[in-house]
């Protein structure tokens, strides 16, 4: 984290899967066993935002010292939840959910299904086109 401040003045954030959040701030089951190490470092660095997936029900926005800390919702699951998140001048200042809301048809075993970006929603199954 140290380096990714060097010769850098805007916000630094941090990406990773499993949640790094400051203890006892969320009722999430998973993390790191040295989480407050991390959160330590975070905040001696002054990273603006942490932000994590892992946990399918997300958290809330929690700030904490100088770091903020979020877990988003699954994307993969429905009703396929992303997050837009605004950050001005180091600090988050919006965290809005949006949903395609939009149902995956049922699909036979090796079918698959995908969402473009206007978000339509189209199935393949794999097996169908086998002769």
């Amino acid at each position: 984290m140290r380096y990714a401040r060097v010769g850098h003045s805007g916000p630094v954030i941090a990406v990773q899967h499993v949640p790094v959040l400051p203890s006892g701030t969320a009722d999430c089951p998973y993390g790191y066993t040295n989480a407050d190490d991390i959160v330590s470092l975070m905040e001696e660095h002054a990273i603006a935002l942490a932000v994590a997936g892992h946990y399918h029900a997300g958290t809330p926005l929690i700030h904490h010292g100088k770091c903020a800390y979020l877990v988003v919702k699954a994307l993969c699951e429905s009703p396929f939840t992303f997050t837009v998140i605004t950050i001005d001048d180091h600090e988050v200042t919006a965290v809005d959910e949006h949903t395609l809301d939009r149902e995956i048809p049922s699909r036979s075993p090796g079918a698959y299904g995908t969402v473009d970006q206007d978000g339509e929603v189209s199935t393949s199954d794999a097996e169908a086109s086998d002769p």
